[in-house]
């Protein structure tokens, strides 16, 4: 297939995404005792505008995209209503048009085109389409894993008791700490597969063409994989070995982007505020089988 070799191209080609930048611009100076909701602030821009960024889509063209994405999202609903399909066509079109032009204008991105051409043997107009598909997924795919991912991070690690003072949390410790999320508390917990033959399992036999439910939280907690897999530990040695991304020729492609916006954004966090609470320990999560997103996480901010 030519849809992961053009991804694959279009993640090479990405530019550093401006996080710092953005975090600046989403966290106003905040007085003492300021408070906000994580996940309305934060989670539901920064993994858009960051990906956006690292693509240089910004100003009036991000602006019209981080509106309408909440009719975009509504392509990943199993069952899709009247209303919902509606609402996918009066913006998909205005969106694929924006995202070619803006590829077009691009050197970096007309590079990328050449090369999917190229590599996959395609039309430079079949290329462009994939593009211009490929980057839409991106925005679509880690709108909520993202978003997820940089609640439960944030509320583990105001949660975790052993942790070093705010202003003392180096990037290398937020990495380890990122990774070990990823696999104790991931915002991704299970997908679903079609089998291509038949496998054989212990005494189990799972025909060809029968669909598998693949929980990579579960292969995360693997005693013969992880010691002590129930305990948060960033120091193990193997912490990098999680399944939340899958693995294999489907693993997924935002694997590296979505641990640095997270990374990125909590080293934000905690250099420009030295006291930062938990406001509200009980969190509602959202009613999604495969998905652990905080519908809320509020925290105050000072200086």
């Amino acid at each position: 297939g030519t849809t992961r070799p053009a991804v694959m191209v279009l993640m090479r080609c990405m530019k550093e995404p401006p996080v710092q930048g953005i975090m600046h611009q989403l966290l106003a100076s905040p007085g003492k005792g300021m408070e906000i909701d994580w996940v309305e602030k934060v989670g539901k821009h920064l993994p858009l505008l960051s990906t956006l960024g690292a693509f240089e889509v910004k100003g009036a063209e991000a602006d019209f995209i981080a509106r309408n994405m909440g009719a975009v999202l509504k392509i990943m609903k199993p069952v899709k209503t009247a209303e919902d399909i509606a609402a996918i066509n009066s913006v998909a079109k205005d969106i694929y048009t924006l995202l070619e032009k803006h590829i077009l204008h691009k050197a970096f991105l007309t590079d990328a085109v050449d090369t999917i051409a190229s590599t996959c043997s395609i039309p430079k107009e079949e290329a462009l389409a994939l593009c211009v598909s490929n980057m839409t997924g991106l925005l679509i795919q880690g709108y909520d894993a993202i978003s997820g991912l940089l609640s439960n991070s944030l509320l583990h690690l105001l949660r975790y008791e052993s942790l070093p003072p705010f202003n003392n949390m180096d990037d290398d410790y937020l990495q380890r700490a990122v990774l070990e999320l990823l696999r104790f508390d991931p915002p991704v917990h299970n997908t679903r597969r079609i089998t291509g033959e038949a496998i054989v399992l212990d005494d189990h036999t799972i025909e060809k063409g029968q669909t598998v439910l693949v929980v990579m939280a579960a292969a995360n907690r693997d005693p013969q994989q992880f010691a002590n897999p129930n305990r948060y530990d960033s120091t193990r040695l193997n912490n990098a070995t999680h399944l939340t991304f899958g693995s294999g020729p489907h693993a997924c492609v935002g694997n590296w982007l979505s641990t640095h916006i997270t990374t990125e954004a909590l080293s934000y966090l905690f250099q420009h505020y030295r006291h930062i609470q938990l406001r509200d320990p009980d969190i509602e999560y959202e009613p999604l089988v495969n998905l652990r997103l905080p519908k809320k996480v509020l925290i105050s901010l000072s200086n």
